[in-house]
């Protein structure tokens, strides 16, 4: 389906402002093209020399001013409202294709995500939806107004004097060239203009996050450079835009303005020649005046058309996208609490544009309350295999079963309210600390919000602060160290109450004495639960009743501690190291 019309049966969504904006459109047409006529005739009706015989004549001249004004205020109250639906109709439309591209966003999954530069989607989410918005007034509920416009200023020049008219159309060729050219050109630099803005997002976004890195490194001018230089490409390709339009509109001006002259100076002849009445050529002027308008809005037609179709494919494009990740059609909807038993069985991934496999035939059975660690040097395939658990990712080959029913025949929402997850990287919300430890139930009382933060050890903290739970966290957890946020997750995910568990290496980057409160923490969040956690440190394993060994995507050791030990493998390596440090 053409862009331009999809984005145009959005507009169908809110048809009482896009029919009033039309209704508004004509009005203010037929309005603008009377006023030509009815001043030329008062022009002859004033004129005592005047040999034309029309209806002015006859008419009171009063009467005529009067109705002259009353055109002019109709003209305007139409263009007012042609220019107030269209812009309400735009704010509309936008709003609904933001929506449903920030929804689409959060349903698409990490196979998109992975791949999507963050910078990327928060230029799509505000300055192509804008794009998209600035079409709308322009391109859709004024173009009617640019066409009866033009074609009707050309059939009563045809009208008034069908010779001038003829030298009046000779520019439209000239203008009628430029404009397709100007339409194609346009295109393929606004297509630059919104990738290198996307990309001017992504490098902001990008340095703002990690600012602490940029200032540990003293990396200020280096990360300046690099902005500065894509800043730089950003302004020339939006100069190239505006030098081009602004190259074409001059050239048709120019044209314009030329045969307006040829046609003043051919229709004074006919004037001094008794041929037409001089209110004749001032009426025939005042409509080469209004022809020259559309001719000029035709220009900014081109550029928010080509902008907006720019704009909408990318938008269109997310869209579009259909998630690899998707609820079962017929999955039961209703939530309910799982036992807890889960099946890995000959379970394969391997990521896209990837070489090899990230996890190679997994077979493993964890029962209810049971708790295994996972362990294995970076890249082994620990964390990839949780997250095939959660359905962020989908096993390439082999399946995965939770209670004997396969993963992929649950609803996600009661598969994710099930498995808590506390990573390692702890993303905190720019909310309150009661709104983020009740994120997964919004709807939790104060008094469990509260019971959660004590287990978890955080109350205290929490309780000492000026506004308590009201107490507002900066953007990521800024305000809070790495323990603190951890314990702050671990309430999140102790809200849920959720039979199975994820420890994804969730004290790895906190020192000893914080380890070991949030080992309290953790210790009474995995009672009654079945749990896996993944970790490097040994020491975290003093509850698992089994622990797997991953190299290279697959469990190559499985057991007890001793039984690991007396295989002589990777575990007994890891543990000889751990020890001896």
């Amino acid at each position: 389906m053409n862009i331009l019309l999809r984005i145009t049966s959005y507009t169908l969504k809110f048809k009482l402002y896009l029919i009033l904006g039309y209704i508004c459109t004509v009005g203010a047409v037929i309005s603008y093209l009377l006023i030509p006529e009815l001043l030329g005739g008062i022009v002859d009706r004033i004129d005592p020399n005047s040999t034309n015989e029309s209806i002015y004549k006859s008419l009171n001249l009063t009467f005529l001013l009067i109705i002259l004004f009353s055109l002019g205020c109709t003209r305007g109250a139409f263009s007012y409202g042609q220019n107030y639906f269209g812009e309400a109709l735009s704010f509309k439309v936008s709003k609904v294709l933001r929506d449903q591209l920030y929804d689409k966003t959060q349903k698409l999954d990490f196979y998109f995500h992975d791949k999507t530069h963050t910078g990327e989607m928060m230029s799509k989410v505000i300055v192509d939806i804008e794009g998209i918005r600035m079409f709308i007034p322009m391109g859709i509920v004024r173009s009617p107004y640019v066409f009866l416009m033009f074609f009707g200023s050309i059939i009563l020049l045809l009208i008034k004097n069908f010779e001038l008219a003829i030298y009046a159309c000779s520019f439209l060729v000239l203008s009628g060239f430029l404009a397709a050219r100007m339409r194609l050109k346009l295109r393929q630099i606004w297509l630059k203009v919104q990738e290198k803005n996307a990309e001017l997002n992504a490098l902001l976004q990008e340095n703002l996050n990690g600012i602490k890195v940029v200032k540990a490194f003293y990396a200020e001018s280096h990360q300046i450079n690099k902005f500065s230089n894509t800043n730089e490409e950003f302004k020339e390709l939006n100069i190239n835009v505006e030098n081009f339009r602004a190259i074409t509109m001059t050239t048709v001006l120019f044209a314009y303005w030329a045969t307006l002259a040829l046609i003043l100076a051919i229709g004074g002849l006919k004037v001094i020649n008794g041929e037409m009445s001089i209110g004749d050529l001032i009426s025939f002027m005042f409509y080469m005046q209004l022809l020259a308008m559309p001719v000029r809005m035709i220009g900014w037609l081109l550029n928010a058309s080509t902008r907006g179709s720019t704009c909408g494919k990318r938008i269109f494009e997310v869209l579009d996208t259909k998630p690899q990740i998707a609820n079962p059609s017929n999955a039961n909807t209703n939530f309910y609490k799982m036992k807890g038993e889960i099946i890995f069985k000959n379970v394969s991934h391997q990521f896209p544009d990837a070489k090899s496999e990230s996890v190679k035939d997994v077979n493993l059975s964890i029962k209810k309350n049971q708790s295994i660690s996972i362990t294995g040097e970076a890249g082994s395939g620990k964390s990839t295999l949780v997250q095939l658990l959660l359905r962020f990712y989908d096993p390439s080959n082999g399946a995965i079963y939770i209670d004997g029913k396969n993963i992929k025949d649950i609803n996600l929402g009661i598969l994710r309210k099930n498995i808590g997850y506390v990573h390692q990287d702890v993303f905190i919300f720019n909310e309150t600390f009661k709104n983020n430890i009740s994120y997964g139930d919004p709807d939790a009382s104060m008094d469990k919000i509260i019971e959660a933060a004590q287990i978890a050890q955080i109350h205290e903290y929490i309780n000492s602060l000026p506004d308590k739970y009201n107490s507002l966290i900066s953007e990521n957890g800024a305000n809070l160290s790495g323990g603190q946020k951890q314990r702050l997750s671990i309430a999140r995910t102790l809200l849920l109450d959720p039979p199975i568990l994820i420890l994804d290496d969730s004290t790895s980057s906190v020192d000893a004495s914080t380890e070991k409160d949030i080992q309290k923490a953790i210790n009474k969040l995995i009672s009654g639960r079945t749990v896996i956690t993944i970790a490097h440190k040994l020491n975290n394993f003093q509850q698992s009743n089994n622990i797997a060994v991953m190299n290279k995507g697959e469990i190559t050791e499985y057991g007890s501690h001793d039984h690991l030990i007396n295989l002589n493998g990777i575990y007994k390596n890891i543990y000889e190291l751990q020890t001896t440090n």
